[in-house]
């Protein structure tokens, strides 16, 4: 394990990180980080961010998460710092299988763990959970994606533009995303964000992985989740398709909502505001919460 003064930047005060690596699978290595906080508490954050999510976007997010609970942040598959072999697959399926194996490694304890994702590591700890032999306390999601709206000429365009390409293609992905899939007027942090993940992404990994997520769906998983799910979003983070997280709400057994307004907000202080509140009302009745209402 290593530390450094730059990760320190992502503790809260008096917590403390390590860095170290896990393999899932064979050939699979993946870089991880342990926070503790300056105070014991009894349940665990295991925190997978998003597609090429760089760890810099939760920053803010980190800091205030490690001021309460411990927190195992996992990187997964696809990102640059993962080492893979030549045939290794990035979609959905092989990501959750890399959690449930990585679960079971860190010995984490379900009863009083709590899974934390943002959009594809969302969908893949929904994929995830129907391998666990029990199930974590309770979900907590960021724009989970139900399914990858790829359109056919997108489909095409990935399958013939080869890697070594990639930077050529950047500027036209960077233009399709503001727009038409970002409201880039109210959350231009948004944009910038996406803009320095692709411009910091693995071309190789990248194409392979949209090429098995256009594939790919999670609405079958949904009904059979019987842990508490919470779910953050954003009605104008169009990315993530407000109105999915309410159809995925719907299908969950225990699923609520919280409409944050901008993904902005959905990566602050005031998102880890809400989840300390779900979090105790899990924990005082572990199992109990049932309805589809709002919550906030």
């Amino acid at each position: 394990m290593t530390k450094s003064v730059e990760l320190e930047s992502y503790c809260a005060p008096g917590a403390t990180v390590e860095r170290f690596t896990i393999s899932p699978n064979p050939g699979i290595i993946l870089q991880a980080f342990r926070f503790s906080p300056p105070r014991p508490n009894p349940l665990t954050i295991f925190f997978i961010p998003g597609w090429i999510s760089r760890m810099a976007g939760w920053k803010t997010v980190l800091r205030e998460m490690t001021a309460i609970w411990p927190v195992i942040y996992l990187e997964t598959r696809e990102k640059n710092s993962a080492e893979t072999t030549a045939n290794s697959s990035f979609g959905t399926q092989a990501i959750a299988s890399d959690l449930v194996k990585a679960a079971h490694g860190l010995n984490l304890i379900p009863e009083t763990t709590l899974w934390f994702g943002s959009s594809l590591g969302a969908t893949a700890i929904l994929e995830a959970i129907h391998s666990l032999d029990i199930p974590p306390l309770a979900l907590a999601l960021v724009g989970p994606n139900a399914e990858f709206r790829i359109p056919l000429w997108g489909r095409v365009l990935i399958a013939c533009f080869p890697p070594a390409l990639y930077s050529l293609m950047k500027p036209f992905v960077k233009w399709y995303l503001r727009t038409f899939r970002l409201d880039v007027a109210h959350d231009h942090k948004q944009y910038e964000k996406y803009c320095t993940a692709l411009d910091e992404a693995n071309p190789a990994r990248l194409k392979r992985g949209a090429q098995e997520l256009a594939r790919y769906t999670v609405w079958d998983r949904l009904p059979e989740i019987e842990c508490p799910v919470l779910i953050f979003g954003g009605s104008r983070d169009i990315l993530h398709e407000p109105e999915n997280l309410r159809l995925m709400e719907r299908l969950l057994p225990k699923g609520r909502y919280l409409d944050m307004g901008t993904n902005s907000a959905t990566h602050s202080p005031a998102m880890v505001q809400h989840l300390e509140k779900f979090v105790n009302r899990v924990m005082e009745k572990p199992g109990k919460m049932t309805g589809h209402r709002q919550y906030g």
